[in-house]
């Protein structure tokens, strides 16, 4: 993905998060929950090796700070 591309995702992203907030169909614990549980299951499929031709064509715990940030904006200032 291009720069651009993974900037309009983020702005997307970003925007749909916080109209769900606004909305209160979801709660940042919701948000924060779903994305843990998602992170979990790839950290398990690679520790048991499961699909190791898509799991390692990434590092998980990149996306998953990038990810935690996007969609947590106060995240960098927790760590």
């Amino acid at each position: 993905m291009e720069p651009n591309e993974s900037l309009a995702v983020m702005f997307a992203v970003t925007a749909l998060r916080n109209a769900l907030l606004i909305r209160g169909v979801l709660s940042q614990d919701d948000i924060d929950r779903a994305l843990g549980e998602i992170f979990w299951k790839i950290a398990i499929d690679k520790t048991l090796g499961a699909r190791p031709e898509l799991l390692n064509t990434f590092d998980a715990s990149t996306v998953e700070n990038l990810a935690r940030q996007i969609l947590h904006p106060g995240y960098r200032e927790e760590r």
